[in-house]
């Protein structure tokens, strides 16, 4: 992690939701060590009238247009040295090579993240994206060293969920390697979001899908239901320090 002084990607620090340029600054001047930004990317008219990608999370239907907010950032990356970007709306990705081709991220390998929910997953609904389409979009920063950062959809987890609830299945693991495949991303540095509880209750498909290639990457996240203190410590010793980000903010005692 050339970007963050830690020894792992475990303990790599994340900002969440991090959409106005108001919180952009905020997360920047408490960055320390350098921060991982993660901020939402919707479609429509957003704050300045005008249609295209502007920063927001669903339902909020304004924020800052993307091309602001990227310069935001990169005037700030002695800070926020990576940024996620998490794809809310396929419109959104019309335009992204040329809006980030002016970003000090893109040219920084590693330091770019494009992030969709391309497939069907636990619990989940049908994505809003098309797979093919969202990686073909990427392709060109990906190509210059952008992390692509594909997941499954996934749904609420019951307080009184089972094990038949939880997990991915070899089916959804299958799925996603074929579309890595079909897409010669076996060289390419790609990153799995995939859900605490989730993870934990598939470990040997996750790591299947890991063997596929070396450049590939987990980011452990959850939901409103949080982690525990047990659940976090398996995770660390279950998944590979060095191939395993932990996007953890919520640890229930």
């Amino acid at each position: 992690m050339r970007q963050f002084s830690v020894a792992s990607p475990m303990d790599v620090a994340w900002k969440h939701g991090v959409n106005s340029l108001d919180a952009l600054a905020d997360a920047a001047a408490g960055g320390g060590g350098g921060v991982f930004v993660e901020a939402d990317v919707s479609f429509g008219s957003g704050a300045t009238g005008a249609t295209g990608a502007f920063m927001a999370h669903p339902p909020q239907t304004s924020g800052p247009p993307l091309a602001a907010w990227l310069a935001q950032a990169s005037a700030l990356n002695a800070s926020v040295r990576a940024i996620k970007l998490d794809f809310k709306a396929p419109a959104a990705c019309a335009s992204l090579a040329q809006a980030l081709s002016l970003s000090l991220f893109a040219v920084s390998p590693g330091a770019l993240w494009l992030n969709a929910d391309i497939l069907q997953g636990p619990r989940g609904s049908p994505p809003v994206f098309d797979a093919a389409a969202f990686v073909a979009a990427c392709a060109a920063l990906t190509r210059r060293g952008a992390v692509l950062s594909v997941g499954w959809t996934t749904g609420p987890v019951a307080a009184d969920a089972d094990a038949d609830d939880l997990g991915y299945s070899p089916t959804m693991v299958d799925a996603m390697l074929a579309v890595c495949r079909s897409h010669n991303l076996l060289t390419a540095q790609v990153t799995f979001p995939v859900r605490a509880c989730d993870a934990l209750a598939s470990v040997g498909e996750m790591r299947r899908l890991l063997e596929a290639s070396n450049q590939w990457s987990l980011t452990i996240w959850h939901g409103k239901e949080g982690v525990t203190a047990e659940q976090e410590l398996q995770i660390r010793n279950t998944f590979d320090p060095q191939r395993t980000f932990l996007d953890i903010y919520e640890v229930i005692e």
